[in-house]
């Protein structure tokens, strides 16, 4: 598969600046869709806290080939007779978020 260079346009940037955050903002979007990591742990609390959102943890699957930390995206607590309490987190490399 041959990469193609993408082309945008910010129609509200009136200077480099603001034009430098436009670019930094859609390369952050793109690469943290490109690799997201789904996961689901047993519990709802990570060393006696709750799963925080917007925090990174250390993810390792030699599976994958991942190994380091990785920002919480989001998190979904479930509780069911059969499973127990686990939660659902949505993970991302962390150097592609953006706040």
């Amino acid at each position: 598969q041959t990469a193609r260079p993408v082309y945008l346009d910010d129609e509200e940037s009136r200077n480099l600046g603001q034009l430098e955050g436009f670019v930094r903002t859609e390369m952050a979007q793109r690469q943290s869709r490109a690799l997201q990591l789904e996961v689901t742990v047993r519990g709802h609390t990570q060393k006696g806290a709750p799963w925080t959102l917007n925090s990174t943890v250390a993810v390792e699957d030699p599976e994958l080939g991942i190994s380091g930390p990785m920002w919480v995206r989001s998190r979904t607590f479930a509780k069911t007779r059969n499973g127990g309490t686990t939660t659902r987190l949505v993970l991302s490399v962390p150097h592609t978020v953006e706040i």
